[in-house]
């Protein structure tokens, strides 16, 4: 790892690269900022923090996500998760970390290879693990043959897998490749059945909320929801299928 990047994060007791706290997020605007005021120092500083997020290492696709750095010395130490699963990758968290890194490659640096084929290799993965009934496990850990889904209280239930179907979706934007365009849209499809049916929005962040007091309504996730209608409209653009409209 460069220096200057280990000086930087040295800073931070660790950077996550997470749906919630997504570092990405935060370097891709000032990336922005940097190139509209000329300020080499900050967009330096912005692309250490993707040249970190393109280090994390590969695990048949997956990658982990909460990056500690050494108190001393030139490195770190990856997590694959948070929450208290440090050693299964959160296929949410990976596929936010993939969209972004899509949309530093559309708009700041196009030529960044590296970046399609990270984002390739995780679309192959979850295509690979999706469930027959269209739902992305929540968590995947190592087994004999390669990750395996954890079968968790998210394991086929919930709202947690349309983070996934957003990335799907503008992969298949970039690369044009159907397989991921077909398991966005089983997602949703999921989505449709187990989830707006019944109105039970549950993610990990609402898994362990209480009940509405006087309704007895479970706790809702409104990013799920939004991630939801940010598929339905993405898949719209690229096939101009007006259900997808309507559903978003």
């Amino acid at each position: 790892m460069w220096p200057a990047t280990v000086a930087y994060l040295r800073q931070l007791e660790e950077v996550r690269f997470t749906a919630a706290q997504q570092a990405l997020r935060i370097a891709f605007g000032v990336a922005l900022h940097a190139r509209r005021t000329g300020d080499k120092d900050i967009g330096s500083a912005a692309r250490r923090v993707l040249d970190l997020a393109l280090e994390a290492p590969l695990s048949h696709g997956a990658f982990p996500v909460v990056f500690r750095p050494e108190v001393e010395g030139n490195g770190g130490r990856w997590l694959a998760g948070v929450d208290g699963l440090e050693n299964a990758f959160s296929t949410s968290d990976c596929s936010n970390t993939a969209r972004w890194l899509l949309k530093w490659r559309a708009i700041i640096d196009e030529g960044d290879a590296k970046i399609i084929e990270r984002c390739k290799a995780l679309g192959d993965l979850l295509v690979k693990v999706q469930l027959p009934s269209g739902c992305i496990p929540a968590w995947l850990k190592p087994g004999e043959k390669g990750l395996e889904p954890l079968q968790d209280a998210l394991y086929d239930v919930g709202a947690e897998s349309v983070e996934s179907a957003v990335f799907l979706a503008e992969l298949f934007a970039e690369t044009k490749d159907e397989r991921y365009l077909i398991a966005a849209m089983s997602v949703l499809q999921f989505i449709q059945r187990n989830v707006l049916a019944t109105q039970r929005w549950i993610d990990r962040r609402t898994l362990d909320a209480p009940n509405d007091t006087f309704s007895g309504q479970h706790a809702q996730s409104t990013g799920a929801m939004i991630s939801a209608a940010k598929a339905c409209t993405v898949i719209y653009k690229q096939t101009g299928k007006k259900e997808y409209l309507a559903l978003a």
